[in-house]
């Protein structure tokens, strides 16, 4: 009986070990992946899945997020989003935003987005690694490099601007221009 007990003293010790282990690994993971998303730096109060959030600008525009999860601070003041997807209704013209990470700050009238985002407006297709999203102002910022394609034209640069209300989209720094 002995050897028993202490045989299983032993397992439970090493799985505790494990799942400490695990447990920092996957943290220091996140991290890594998401260097604008520090989970343990920010204090939720909870979580929720399969959330849809909408609003409407003072221009009479109409926006509408969705996450696969969500984690939220006090008063939905930010809201951390897993898998958002973006929709941007100007009349019956609908711009979608997909990415793997963001954050919606109702105090500041912002959604970023980061990580993968992919940007469909009208016949042209936007990757980028990160997107501002001014409420306010109906904008759309694109940072940290950005690819734009249609039919007809890619177009490559550091940065670009979506102005909803205007109807331009603008592409700066290093820009180059590949005709199809």
């Amino acid at each position: 009986m002995g050897k028993l007990v202490k045989s299983r003293y032993i397992i439970y010790t090493l799985c505790l070990g494990l799942i400490i282990f695990l447990y920092f690994f996957y943290q220091k993971k996140i991290h890594e992946s998401s260097p604008k998303l520090f989970l343990k730096d920010i204090p939720f109060e909870s979580v929720l899945q399969h959330v849809k959030i909408t609003g409407i600008t003072n221009k009479g525009y109409k926006w509408s997020l969705v996450a696969n999860k969500i984690m939220v601070k006090k008063n939905f003041s930010e809201v951390l989003l897993i898998d958002p997807a973006l929709n941007l209704i100007k009349h019956n013209v609908i711009i979608h935003i997909n990415a793997v990470h963001g954050l919606y700050n109702k105090k500041k009238g912002k959604i970023e987005l980061w990580e993968g985002v992919e940007l469909k407006y009208s016949d042209i297709n936007v990757k980028s690694q990160h997107l501002v999203y001014y409420i306010k102002d109906n904008l759309i910022k694109l940072i940290d490099g950005i690819s734009a394609r249609n039919t007809q034209v890619t177009i490559k640069g550091k940065e670009g601007v979506v102005d909803i209300e205007k109807n331009i989209f603008q592409v700066t720094n290093n820009v180059r221009v590949k005709i199809i």
